[in-house]
Parts: structure tokens; C-alpha cells; sequence
């Protein structure tokens, strides 16, 4: 039998945005700042030559070279930088399927995760509220997702009543933690350097905070002129000081939710319904650096386990 668990939270713990909107936002500002912008255009082929990165693109007009002594490849999960780097294939990729929804009545105004092997093999299926009666729903799974999706549609009805599809497409989320995302003259950044949360494949948040370091990176590579390998893996080392702990530690969380079957997680959703539990969840939960709370029910547990163990001694030296 399935369960249902509600967790709330004292702060805002995730924001759905225009991701359109947001990216032309950040491309205006990039604009305003100096930089050129080219629409239209796909980048190809790759080469280093006398010291530069040539790179080679396609326009509806005709093929252009373009030559910088430092490429910064923010191409996302199927990143052409990181294969044309030896970089691709270093880590997991999950296929998922999403879609924009209309509710015919009101829908839901709460985030709805659905995990189970039944219904998402791999990952999780969600519903996200927007505004005015729609939703962002999707699907990732281990196996093919638009299979999946029907029959996860299927459920989100039965849950919140009849539905419009306004969009639907594929995608794909690349799973953390990047390995390694410098070379000479070469960086990688967002979803190209798998900067992702295993848990989730979410990774706005953390290649945001990427890009600013390998600003920082990149300043001091053109101030000296020194693109080598060694100084532009300073970026990887500072961001591996960030925020490399959490998403290696969200690896290993990875790995264990792999292992449970519906059963299990049945029962974690049973546990974590106890109103002390709840507590510890609205204290210690966050969604992007879930390792605070777990190192604290993992102390819990020891702390549980020792004293139990000193409890014992006593009554096991007298049978002794």
C-alpha cells in the first residue's frame, strides 16, 4: 500500500521561474556589460592553434570561424565542448520526459514528488504549481520515459482531476558530481561540467555559483595570460571547496535510494511522518544541501545506538 508524506518548511526552499525569460534576462545583462551576442548560430568543431581556441560555427549564411585564447563551454548536458575535452560519459545521465499542464479545477498549490519503482524507476516524477491553474509535471526515469509519462499523466490525474498538455518535450539530466571540467584554454560550467544534484538533476542553483567562480578564474587567467591547465584548475579546486562536498555526499545518498525497494521507502515515509521527525525536517531540511539533515539523524542514530549498547552491558554481564 502506498504511502503519503507532507513535509512543510519555515523558508522558501525552491522558486519555479520563467527559464526562457530568465535566460534572455541574463543575456540582456551580458549584452549591457560588453559582451556580443550571436543568435542563430551553432558552434561545431574545436581546435587549439597558436595559442587559441578556434572555433568553428554554422549560420543560416554560411559557415565562421571565431578565435579567444579561453572557451568557456556552458553548453549544457550534452555539452559539445566536453565531449570535443574527453570529458563526456564520466557520469550518469537520466532520461526525462516533462510537460506544461492546464487543471480543468484547481490543481494543487504544493510541490508533489512520486517515487516508487512502479511509477519512476531511477528517479521521481513531480508536479510543480505555477499560477492560474497550471502546473509543471515530469518524469525521469532509468528507462524510456515517454512510456513512463503516460502512465504517470495517469496518476496525476487520478490525483488532482482532468488535465490539458499546453507543452511536452524530453530532456535529459545529467547526475553529479563533475569529475573534472579544465583543460588548457578550456573550462566547463553549468550542466556541461555536470555541476547537478544527484538527487535531483536540478542544477541552476550550483552552476550559478560555478559561473561565478570561473569568472573570478577567468579574470586572472587574461590579467597574467596564463591559460594553462594549472592555473584555471584553481576554479575546480574553489568550486570543489563550495560546493563539491554536497553534491559528492548527494552521490552517495544517490546510491543508497537506489538500493530500497517500495517497500522501504514506504517505511522512511512512516518514519519521517513522526511529529519529532517533522520537526527535524522543518529545522535542518534543505533542498539544496540535504547533508545537514541527514548528518544529524545519522548522529541521532549513533548517539541511539551507543546508548542502547551501554543500557545492555549490564544485564549482558550478569547472564555472562
Amino acid at each position: 500500500m502506498s504511502k503519503t508524506l507532507r513535509l512543510q518548511s519555515n523558508s522558501a526552499q525552491a522558486i519555479a521561474i520563467d527559464r526562457p525569460r530568465f535566460d534572455q534576462m541574463l543575456a540582456e545583462r551580458a549584452v549591457e556589460a560588453g559582451a556580443h551576442l550571436f543568435l542563430g548560430i551553432r558552434a561545431h568543431r574545436f581546435e587549439r592553434v597558436n595559442g587559441n581556441i578556434q572555433v568553428e560555427a554554422q549560420t543560416k549564411n554560411g559557415s565562421c570561424r571565431f578565435y579567444a585564447p579561453l572557451l568557456i563551454g556552458a553548453d549544457g548536458a550534452n555539452s559539445r565542448v566536453a565531449r570535443w575535452m574527453g570529458r563526456e560519459g564520466k557520469h550518469e545521465i537520466i532520461p526525462a520526459f516533462k510537460a506544461d499542464i492546464a487543471f480543468r479545477d484547481a490543481g494543487t498549490d504544493s510541490i508533489e514528488i512520486f517515487v516508487g519503482n512502479t511509477i519512476a524507476p531511477g528517479l521521481f516524477g513531480w508536479v510543480i504549481p505555477l499560477q492560474d491553474g497550471t502546473a509543471r509535471v515530469g518524469i525521469g526515469v532509468t528507462e524510456t520515459p515517454r512510456r513512463y509519462f503516460e502512465a504517470f499523466l495517469d496518476v496525476v490525474r487520478h490525483r488532482f482531476g482532468d488535465l490539458t498538455i499546453i507543452e511536452q518535450r524530453g530532456a535529459t539530466l545529467p547526475l553529479g558530481p563533475a569529475q573534472s571540467f579544465v583543460g588548457e584554454h578550456v573550462m566547463l560550467v553549468g550542466a556541461a561540467a555536470c555541476q547537478t544534484k544527484p538527487t535531483t538533476g536540478g542544477g541552476l542553483y550550483f552552476g550559478l555559483r560555478a559561473a561565478e567562480l570561473a569568472a573570478t578564474t577567468a579574470v586572472e587567467a587574461i590579467a597574467t595570460g596564463d591559460f594553462s591547465d594549472r592555473l584555471l584548475s584553481q576554479y575546480e579546486q574553489r568550486w570543489h571547496h563550495l560546493d563539491g562536498r554536497e553534491l559528492v555526499y548527494g552521490h552517495w545518498l544517490r546510491k543508497l535510494l537506489l538500493r530500497l525497494s517500495d517497500n522501504d521507502l514506504d517505511l522512511i515515509m512512516q518514519l519521517l511522518s513522526i511529529p519529532f521527525m517533522q520537526n527535524q525536517v522543518q529545522q535542518l531540511g534543505d533542498i539544496d544541501y540535504p547533508s545537514h539533515l541527514f548528518d544529524r539523524l545519522i548522529s541521532m542514530l549513533r548517539n541511539w545506538m551507543t546508548t542502547t549498547k551501554i543500557e545492555r552491558e549490564p544485564f549482558l554481564a550478569k547472564e555472562a
